[in-house]
């Protein structure tokens, strides 16, 4: 109930009834309605900075070597080469694995897998009886019949005492396998003793030339 004046100046009063459960018409509520459908999602946010390196792991086990796969030959005594023939080398010192074979007594040494392979020289050469000095003696291998680029040995016989030392050191890409290696003597008729020849592959074949 409160009171007010009439117009005649009259006090009058006026009573309110508020409803059951509910404060007076001002600080009612207003009525909330039902949730609205879910808005689309926002677009992705800038990838935010990368975190800390993790610990290095543990080192692993070592790896186990590679067999090894090789051939050795020699020639035992002096042998005599006209220009232009092989040399023959007659025992074989050393072989592993089986990626090179060589008949004692012959001048053929065959690859019978594809790899890179190290392939190394050494022997004495001496002139024949016959010689016009001086003599320019080479010492080459090679492959199925070409010359190997910078496996090649040279030097100049001046006298019939001369011995000289030759030897080259190669590494070949062998592509295709079988695959012939001889070393041949150039330039006149000479004398060849204690060759050596080694070839030790060393890996599987190389994409590159």
């Amino acid at each position: 109930m409160y009171f007010y004046h009439s117009p005649d100046d009259s006090i009058r009063s006026h009573t309110v009834i508020h409803s059951p459960g509910c404060a007076p018409a001002p600080s009612c509520p207003p009525r909330r309605g039902k949730p609205g459908p879910t808005g689309p999602t926002g677009p992705t946010g800038p990838t935010g900075p990368t975190g800390p390196s993790g610990v290095t792991g543990a080192t692993g086990a070592t790896g186990s070597q590679a067999a090894a796969d090789l051939l050795s030959a020699y020639a035992s005594p002096s042998q005599a080469g006209t220009s232009g023939s092989n040399l023959i080398f007659d025992r074989n010192s050393l072989s592993l694995g089986n990626s090179v074979t060589h008949p004692v007594n012959s001048s053929t040494f065959t690859i019978t897998s594809p790899g890179v392979y190290q392939v190394s020289f050494h022997g004495s050469v001496s002139p024949a009886g016959d010689t016009i000095f001086p003599l320019a003696m080479i010492i080459s291998l090679l492959q199925n019949g070409s010359v190997v680029p910078g496996a090649t040995a040279q030097c100049s016989l001046t006298s019939a005492n001369d011995v000289e030392n030759m030897a080259f050191s190669q590494i070949i890409n062998v592509t295709q396998a079988p695959a012939a290696l001889t070393v041949r003597g150039t330039g006149g008729n000479f004398f060849y003793s204690n060759n050596t020849l080694s070839i030790n592959k060393l890996g599987p074949v190389s994409s590159t030339t």
